[in-house]
C-alpha cells in the first residue's frame, strides 16, 4: 500500500497540474506545501481571511487505524491543535494554538475566525487570540465518553446475549454490501477494458464508499468479537467521532454548524445566535460520501453542496429550501458534476456567485446563487479520492486556492490579465 501511495504521488507531480478549460477565468500557478513538523499532524482544512491569508486547521484528536486482538480498532492519538497562518504567496507568518480539534474554519463578516471540532467551536479575533471557548450544541444529546479503564469489569449473561444478537445483525449488513462490491468489482474490469478514465475513476469512487461502509461494519463486528477493552475502545471511538463537526459558516447575525445527527448516517444544521445561544436543528437528512459535508454562508442564505445527490441546496436561516440545482456531468457536460459524489465544497467571489469544488476531479465551476452556470474556473490535476476538497478566492479575485490534502499542498490558481472578471 505504500508503494502504491508512492506511485500515485510520483505520476501526479510529473503530469501536467492543469487540464485546458475553455473560457477558464484561473490557471495553474503553482503550490504551496504546508510545512509540519512531522507527517503525523494532520491537516484538516483551510479558509481565505478578509485580508488574504491563508489560515490552516492542523491537528488535535486524530484517529490511527489499529488490530489488537486481531480486532480492527482506531486509536485516538493527540497533537498539538492551531491554525497555521501564511500569506497570499504561501510564506508561514504566524501559529494560533487553540484547544479545539479545527475540523471546521470560517471567517466572519466582521473579520473574527471561527473554528469548530470534536464538540467545540472556539471564536478568535482577526489576530488569532481566543476570545471565547464553548461546547457545541450537538454534544448535548450524545452520552458522556466511556472509560477505558472500565474495560475490565465482568461481562454480565445480559451482555453477552445483546452482543450476540448485534453481531447477527452486523452479519447480516454486511452481506448486501459484499454482493454490491462484487458487483461494482465486475464494472471495474469491464470499464478499465474501455479505457475510458472518467468511468474507471466513478466505479472506483463507487467501490471506496462501498469498502468504507463495509469496514465500519466490520469493525464493529470484530470489536464486539474481542474482549471487554477492545469493545470500550470501540465504543468511545465512535463517540468522537459523534462529536465530529463537518463544517462551519458565519453570517451577520447566525452560526451554523453541520455535524451528525444524535442518531444515523445522514447530517444536520444546527443554527444559534453570535452568542452561542438559541441552538436549534433547522435542516436534517443532508447526504454526503464519506462523511463530507460543506457549508457556507452568503448574504444570509445557507448553501449547500449536497455531494452523494451531486446538487446544490439554498437556504434561508430557518433552513426553508430556496434552490436547489446541479446534476450529474454526463447529462450536463459543462455545468454538471463529476465524478461519483460532488461538488465536495464551495466558497463565494466578490459578486455573491457560488464557486464549486470537485474531488477527484479538480473542477472548480461558477454559478449564481440560483444555479446558472456563468462557466468554468479552473481544473487542477489532484489525488482522486472522495475528500474534502476545500477552495477559496483571495479578495481581489484574482488567485484561486485549492487544498489536496493527500499531498499536505494548497494548489495556486491566477486569473490571467486578459480573463474575465466578476467583482
Amino acid at each position: 500500500m505504500k508503494h502504491r501511495h508512492l506511485l500515485i504521488v510520483f505520476v501526479l507531480l510529473f503530469l501536467p497540474p492543469v487540464h485546458a478549460e475553455d473560457n477558464a477565468t484561473h490557471e495553474f500557478s503553482g503550490t504551496i506545501q504546508i510545512p509540519m513538523e512531522g507527517q503525523s499532524v494532520e491537516i484538516r482544512t483551510f479558509c481565505i481571511d478578509q485580508q488574504g491569508r491563508l489560515l490552516v486547521a492542523t491537528g488535535g484528536t486524530q484517529f490511527v487505524h489499529k488490530t489488537i486482538d486481531d480486532a480492527y480498532v482506531i486509536e485516538e492519538v493527540e497533537t498539538p491543535p492551531s491554525i497555521d497562518v501564511f500569506d497570499g504567496d504561501g510564506k508561514h507568518v504566524a501559529t494560533w494554538k487553540i484547544d479545539v480539534t479545527p475540523e471546521a474554519l470560517a471567517v466572519a463578516p466582521d473579520g473574527t475566525i471561527y473554528a469548530a471540532g470534536l464538540g467545540k467551536v472556539v471564536h478568535l479575533d482577526a489576530t488569532g487570540k481566543v476570545l471565547r471557548t464553548v461546547e457545541s450544541p450537538h454534544l448535548k444529546a450524545l452520552p458522556p465518553l466511556p472509560d477505558l479503564e472500565t474495560s475490565d469489569a465482568a461481562e454480565t449473561e445480559e451482555t453477552k446475549k445483546e452482543k450476540a444478537e448485534r453481531i447477527t445483525q452486523l452479519t447480516e449488513e454486511m452481506k448486501p454490501i459484499q454482493d454490491r462490491l462484487s458487483d461494482t468489482y465486475k464494472v471495474l474490469l469491464a470499464v478499465q477494458k474501455e479505457k475510458d478514465q472518467d468511468k474507471i475513476i466513478r466505479v472506483q469512487s463507487d467501490m471506496a464508499q462501498l469498502t468504507d461502509q463495509y469496514k465500519i461494519l466490520y469493525a464493529q463486528r470484530q470489536a464486539l468479537q474481542a474482549d471487554p477493552k477492545v469493545l470500550i475502545l470501540q465504543q468511545r471511538t465512535e463517540l468522537l467521532q459523534a462529536r465530529n463537526v463537518k463544517s462551519i459558516a458565519v453570517t451577520e447575525t447566525d452560526i451554523f454548524l453541520c455535524c451528525p445527527p444524535s442518531k444515523g448516517y445522514s447530517a444536520v444544521v444546527w443554527r444559534m445566535n453570535h452568542e452561542f445561544e438559541d441552538a436549534e436543528i433547522i435542516v436534517k437528512g443532508l447526504s454526503g460520501c464519506c462523511g463530507q459535508m460543506n457549508i457556507a454562508a452568503v448574504d444570509g442564505k445557507l448553501v449547500v453542496p449536497e455531494n452523494s445527490r451531486m446538487r446544490v441546496r439554498v437556504f434561508d436561516r430557518t433552513g426553508t429550501a430556496l434552490q436547489t440545482w446541479g446534476g450529474d456531468e454526463r447529462d450536463n457536460p459543462k455545468s454538471g458534476f463529476g465524478s461519483c459524489c460532488n461538488p465536495m465544497n464551495l466558497c463565494f467571489d466578490a459578486a455573491g456567485n457560488v464557486l464549486t469544488s470537485e474531488a477527484s476531479v479538480g473542477a472548480v465551476k461558477r454559478f449564481s446563487l440560483d444555479g446558472k452556470f456563468l462557466g468554468p474556473v479552473a481544473r487542477s490535476k489532484i489525488v482522486p479520492g472522495c475528500k474534502h476538497t476545500p477552495i477559496g478566492l483571495s479578495p481581489d479575485g484574482k488567485t484561486l486556492y485549492m487544498l489536496d490534502i493527500t499531498l499536505r499542498q494548497i494548489i495556486v490558481m491566477k486569473q490571467p490579465q486578459t480573463a474575465a472578471t466578476f467583482l
